[in-house]
């Protein structure tokens, strides 16, 4: 039997077609990553909450490593202040705990996080690779999956430590099951449907939009009878059950992350003494915030998703969608894949709509499994109608696919780059120095620059957490909804200050065109003005080669004598 044969062959769960199948997909995702520099480059260089999740993920690892040697908010306090940039409750927590267990397991470098990624996109890959196959044959399936691992959001996306990827793969994975639920009507796929949507919304606050997925997809595949069954509603219990202490718990830091213009209505104290409680909270600050954006989202929806997969997909996958759903109104059915399938884009577009209208590109890589379906489905469909008698309506598929590659080539296919920024030799620089173990650190870039010398350095040294690292974004200066200003009023008291905490080591980020802020010049007046205070220890080049990033040390400090921060 030819390797061929047994791909064609092979069928869920083992195998070693679908163990080829995967590998395939795992050595593409990790080639990508390897040829856009994400393996060079820090974590946090083009998203800046990648910094966040990474030491997140790393607490939770150091704490199930230790054996929970601490109550969990006492542990997290005491590394936060070790590494300020730790976000536990900023985020649900399913992700972090995924891979805290991850680096337990294996490792905590970058290569180990970066590949637990890339296991994600592989196995979504492949869970795409058998839905197409499924309805459309081997060939199809391979070429979606590599289709969706090709997609410059996707390849930019596994290369972060980010929740993106594992929350598309959980929500592909609920859809799945919800449409098998709509074919079968079995309590047992509801139930799977529940606890994957649950893990989803644990994962990422957008996992909300699961609330209409039910609805949408019994109007869709018109089994409106299901309303009445127990077996519908299970779903919600277990999602209410699994979720709703979490979210009740941190609803405070929901709203600060709230886009700004909600903030002050949210924190009104009239409004709340209106409201009452904080479910009337989120209400309020949704009315506010929605009714200024949410008209403008709908057609930005639209814009972002004709960007992410370029004019020729886009024209395909709106084919496959409308020929499914015609079909679906005039039969007044849609199979149970397809009504799903259906259901969750529309179901993330209303969110984006209304809830949550301030869109980035990577809130809808969600969407694009079941989008890439009804490409597939939009390309069978032509193929059948073209006027070309000489060819079967398999080869006529694979001519138009043929020419969609094409397009998609010449219009969207590219391989994101990941700079490095230089704070991966800084981090090596510092911990390579003995005599520099009882020193804190001041950090003075911006806030993403920051994250990465802080993740770069818990990376590297043992035990955790070590040195105590401070942010001039945070000690330094107050974050308005445009700019950083300053709490000090010039070198003098920066250098009351820091002396007074006391720090040992300055890492100061010069890099051209990004830092003006005010606290960041006052460092550099207060190295100026006091030469005798500030010893260059080292210097090394900033993002991309350009600009440069010095480290000094605090002549004098009483970091020296070993005494701790207060």
């Amino acid at each position: 039997m030819t390797l061929w044969d047994r791909l064609k062959d092979a069928r869920p769960p083992g195998g070693l077609g679908v163990a080829l199948v995967f590998a395939l997909f795992l050595a593409a995702v990790v080639g990508l990553q390897w040829r856009s520099g994400a393996f060079q480059s820090e974590f946090g260089g083009l998203e800046p909450d990648e910094s966040a999740h990474y030491l997140t993920g790393l607490m939770v690892r150091d704490y199930l490593a230790a054996l929970a040697p601490a109550p969990p908010l006492k542990f997290a306090e005491n590394y936060y202040l070790h590494y300020p940039r730790v976000a536990f409750g900023m985020w649900p927590p399913f992700y972090h705990v995924s891979l805290g267990v991850w680096t337990l397991i294996f490792s905590s470098t970058q290569f180990s996080v970066l590949l637990f990624t890339a296991t994600c996109t592989a196995l979504l890959a492949l869970t795409l690779q058998g839905t197409v196959r499924a309805q459309f044959g081997l060939a199809a399936g391979m070429a979606a999956g590599l289709l969706f691992i090709s997609l410059p959001l996707v390849q930019a996306m596994s290369g972060m430590a980010m929740t993106d990827i594992l929350y598309a793969l959980l929500s592909f994975w609920a859809v799945l099951s919800f449409g098998r639920f709509l074919d079968t009507e079995r309590w047992q796929h509801s139930a799977v449907f529940g606890l994957l949507a649950a893990l989803a919304i644990l994962t990422k606050y957008n996992g909300l939009g699961f609330a209409l997925v039910p609805l949408l997809g019994v109007a869709l595949s018109g089994r409106f009878r299901l309303l009445t069954r127990p077996a519908f509603w299970l779903p919600l219990a277990i999602v209410v059950a699994l979720c709703a202490p979490w979210y009740w718990t941190i609803t405070h830091l929901i709203l600060r992350d709230i886009p700004r213009g909600t903030e002050e209505a949210a924190s009104d104290p009239s409004s709340a003494s209106l409201i009452g409680d904080r479910l009337g909270l989120l209400v309020t600050a949704w009315k506010v915030h929605s009714r200024a954006s949410r008209g403008k989202a709908v057609g930005e929806v639209v814009r972002t998703l004709g960007w992410i997969v370029g004019l020729g997909l886009s024209l395909g996958i709106a084919t496959g969608f409308g020929i499914r759903l015609w079909n679906g109104i005039r039969n007044r059915s849609m199979p149970g894949l397809w009504a799903a399938a259906a259901a969750w884009p529309v179901s993330v577009w209303i969110l984006h709509a209304t809830l949550f209208p301030d869109l980035e590109p990577r809130y809808l890589l969600t969407t694009l499994p079941p989008l890439i379906l009804f490409l597939v489905a939009g390309v069978d469909w032509v193929a059948a109608r073209l006027p070309v008698w000489s060819l079967s309506r398999k080869r006529k598929a694979q001519a138009m696919a043929l020419v969609l590659c094409l397009i998609y080539a010449g219009e969207t296919l590219t391989i994101p780059e990941k700079p490095y920024h230089g704070f991966t030799a800084v981090a090596e620089f510092l911990l390579s120095k003995p005599e520099l173990g009882r020193s804190s650190f001041l950090v003075s870039s911006a806030g993403h620059g920051e994250g990465m010398l802080i993740s770069e350095i818990a990376m590297r040294e043992t035990p955790r957490p070590g040195h105590i690292i401070l942010r001039a974004t945070k000690l330094l200066a107050r974050k308005n909804e445009y700019d950083f200003l300053p709490l000090h009023s010039g070198p003098a008291q920066i250098m009351g200050l820091l002396d007074s905490i006391p720090v040992g080591v300055l890492v100061l980020d010069l890099s051209p065109g990004r830092y003006g802020w005010e606290h960041h010049r006052q460092l550099q007046e207060a190295v100026k003005e006091y030469p005798e205070r500030w010893q260059l220890l080292a210097s090394f080049p900033g993002k991309g080669g350009r600009g440069e990033i010095r480290v000094y040390h605090l002549v004098g400090s009483r970091a020296e004598s070993g005494d701790a921060v207060p």
